[in-house]
């Protein structure tokens, strides 16, 4: 931000100008920020919170859509089913958006998903000061966890058509799969 004060100035009769009459002018040239972003715990969104409104357009006009954004990932198993976000949720008058993440696999925590604007569609405060900075966060582990098992470890069933029953800490969905008992 850069303040401009004018005082002790004259028009062009070299008329002093009355120093009651001075005036300050502001003038923004700050980038609009990012203030905060919350991950939903299951990754499906990313919610940024801007310190002011941003636009689509350099005069402050335009509400951004889904292309203005774009994400990357690296790290973990997890990938990026597009890098353009899935969905795109405006509130707070242009401060906040809630942005669908689309992924492959299942994350297991050491994702780093990064959000910036989109290389072509650009987005602007209402002075016309573009947004350039990144915001990264840790996707979080959301593979499923046996909360508990029958035998416990270390444990014995009693007959050759015993149960050994895993208890999730989710639901799952009925699959195939292998399943390995060492003696």
């Amino acid at each position: 931000l850069v303040t401009i004060t004018i005082s002790d100035a004259y028009d062009m009769a070299h008329n002093k100008m009355d120093d009651d009459n001075s005036n300050t002018i502001a003038i923004d040239n700050t980038n609009p920020p990012i203030s905060s972003s919350s991950l939903a715990s299951d990754n499906s969104t990313l919610t940024l919170i801007f310190q002011e409104s941003v636009y689509t357009n350099v005069n402050g006009s335009g509400t951004p859509t889904i292309n203005n954004f774009s994400f990357s990932i690296s790290g973990g198993v997890a990938v990026l089913s597009s890098t353009t976000p899935s969905s795109i949720q405006v509130l707070n008058s242009n401060k906040t958006y809630v942005l669908g993440i689309s992924l492959n696999g299942i994350p297991n925590g050491s994702e780093t998903l990064t959000v910036s604007q989109n290389s072509v569609n650009k987005l602007y405060d209402s002075s016309g000061n573009e947004f350039n900075t990144t915001n990264d966060v840790t996707l979080n582990d959301t593979s499923c966890v046996i909360s508990s098992k029958t035998p416990v470890n270390n444990g014995t069933i009693s007959s050759n058509t015993g149960s050994i029953i895993f208890t999730f800490d989710e639901q799952v969905q009925t699959g195939t799969g292998y399943l390995t008992l060492n003696n």
